[in-house]
């Protein structure tokens, strides 16, 4: 029974659905047949673009048609200043004038004479210094003869007013021109706007019937689906329910998969450790490896100087120019004259962002791998603080004390020789000069001489043809006089300690180098451990490795004493 009343409801719906579907299908064909009549009608496949091409030439002829309008109103204020001329113009001229007195007569034909003197000599020629006298004298006896004698003159008709009135008929027929093109424009700019108004209508009546015919298809599709779906219906003959077969026991127990969840444990403890380890990596707040200097700096040229271990020489020795600081000294200058113009780094700045990151070490060798390469070289110890710690001149075994730049940016007249020769030939070092000291409200009288105005000529002094200058500076670290010292010099080589140098301040150091102009033209990464070296390290290490990975990464950065500043 239940089966049989579904079915009757089908069928009723089947063909209520089946009615309104006709009905709608009517609709659309009297739509459609409404659409192809106002199409046939209009003539119009596509009202935008004939809308928009309209009115680009109802804007050409409307800018046509003022353009007229113009040239009629220029054409009518001229005829009436012509005519304004023509009217003060005399209709005859006089061509020629006889004169009865002899006097006066002689006295035309000398003025005659004058005029056309004038029109080739100066006032001062003779001839006509002549002619003005000879007049004088007529003028002064014919006012003593009183010769009143009248003149004839010779009229002849006006040719200028001749050319004004045919010029004045000319501007009369080209302004009927101009009138009658104005007007044929003007005709034809309202035909084509009521052109364009009755595209906007039909564009409207389009779009309506558009809209019609997209509804009356939507009812259609609406009613073709609840037809079908009340066809489904009606054509079922089943029960809502059926019995299906009863379920039996299982003959053997069901596996646990205990295995598969001990695998899946293996593969998501591993993937955890996988992402914790580069996200630590990711979050690692300091420079480390001479990638992360390469992407903070951008520049190509970055080296990494290994961990010194203990007992090894991390300075250059001259007498053995084959060891391995030497050879990787070498390479860095070689590396330097093959990407850089020699004006790029012949004048160089030697800084870091932070202390004891090893600013002399590197300074020191790089001199001294220049000398070894025959490369006449100036090292000048920059670093004019009062507690900047070893001297440069004390790597080369020079005392430190004695003249030096301090001296001479402060004027000092008693100075002999301020440059001091090494050991090593071409190699000269201008030492720190007369120690600084520390005043009571913590200024360093040091960074004050750093920043003397004569440091910019000092320098200009000291480049010489074919000699590199190697200019060591105090630590950046938020200090404006090293900056401004670095400005002087234009080139600069940072030194960035592994470990110890955060990313957020190279990115700072980087870019107030920037906003300064100073151009950053190499980077040298210092004190990296042997397990991030990128290439060969140059030392062998004879300490045993940390093996604890999380105190070697994330142990917090100290001053080590047994490299120091120069580590």
């Amino acid at each position: 029974r239940s089966r049989a009343m579904r079915r009757k409801d089908a069928e009723d719906a089947y063909e209520y659905y089946s009615a309104q579907l006709n009905e709608a299908r009517v609709t659309r064909r009297a739509i459609n047949a409404d659409m192809q009549r106002f199409q046939t009608d209009t003539q119009a496949t596509d009202f935008d673009t004939e809308i928009k091409v309209l009115i680009e030439e109802l804007s050409q002829l409307e800018a046509e048609y003022n353009t007229k309008v113009a040239e009629i109103d220029a054409i009518e204020s001229a005829r009436t200043r012509l005519e304004g001329l023509i009217a003060e113009q005399p209709e005859m001229v006089v061509i020629s004038t006889i004169y009865r007195s002899p006097l006066k007569q002689r006295l035309t034909e000398y003025e005659w004479q004058l005029q056309e003197a004038l029109s080739r000599y100066t006032a001062e020629n003779p001839k006509v210094v002549k002619l003005q006298q000879r007049i004088s004298v007529l003028e002064k006896m014919i006012e003593e003869s009183n010769d009143d004698g009248a003149p004839q003159n010779t009229y002849a008709p006006n040719t200028q007013l001749q050319e004004m009135q045919t010029r004045l008929q000319e501007m009369t027929d080209e302004r009927k021109v101009k009138e009658a093109q104005s007007e044929a424009l003007r005709q034809t700019i309202e035909g084509m706007r009521g052109k364009l108004d009755r595209l906007s209508s039909n564009k409207k009546e389009h779009a309506l019937i558009r809209s019609r015919l997209e509804g009356a298809e939507t009812l259609e599709a609406n009613l073709i689906g609840r037809v079908d779906e009340a066809r489904v219906i009606m054509l079922r003959n089943e029960a809502s329910f059926d019995l299906v077969e009863a379920a039996r026991p299982p003959q053997e127990p069901m596996s646990s998969g205990r295995k598969l969840a001990v695998v899946g444990g293996f593969v998501l403890g591993g993937g955890a450790g996988l992402f914790i380890a580069l996200l630590l990596e990711f979050f690692d707040p300091v420079v480390r490896s001479r990638r992360d200097a390469m992407d903070i700096t951008g520049t190509e040229l970055a080296w990494e100087f290994q961990r010194v271990p203990h007992g090894e020489r991390a300075l250059i020795d001259p007498h053995n120019p084959s060891a391995p600081v030497a050879t990787f000294f070498r390479r860095i200058v070689n590396d330097l004259s093959a990407h850089l113009d020699e004006e790029e780094w012949r004048s160089l700045a030697v800084t870091s962002a932070e202390p004891h990151a090893g600013r002399s070490l590197i300074a020191a060798n790089l001199a001294r791998a220049l000398a070894l390469k025959e490369h006449p070289v100036m090292l000048v110890d920059g670093d004019l603080r009062a507690t900047a710690g070893m001297r440069p001149a004390e790597l080369f075994g020079l005392p430190a004390d004695g003249p030096g730049l301090r001296d001479l940016l402060q004027g000092s007249d008693d100075i002999a020789n301020p440059i001091a020769q090494t050991e090593i030939p071409g190699l000269y070092i201008l030492r720190q000069g007369v120690p600084p000291t520390v005043e009571r409200d913590g200024a360093d009288s040091g960074l004050e001489a750093l920043g003397s105005r004569q440091l910019k000529a000092l320098l200009a002094g000291l480049e010489q043809p074919q000699q590199h200058l190697l200019v060591e500076l105090p630590p950046l670290n938020a200090q404006e006089t090293p900056l401004e010292a670095a400005g002087v010099i234009g080139n600069l080589l940072l030194v960035v300690r592994s470990g110890r140098t955060t990313r957020t301040e190279l990115r700072d150091v980087v870019q107030t180098l920037k906003d300064r102009g100073v151009a950053l033209r190499a980077v040298m990464l210092t004190d990296v451990p042997d397990d991030l070296l990128s290439g060969r390290p140059l030392f062998q290490s004879r300490a045993a490795p940390t093996r604890n990975w999380w105190r070697r990464r994330f142990r917090r950065p100290e001053i080590e004493t047994t490299h120091g500043r120069h580590s």
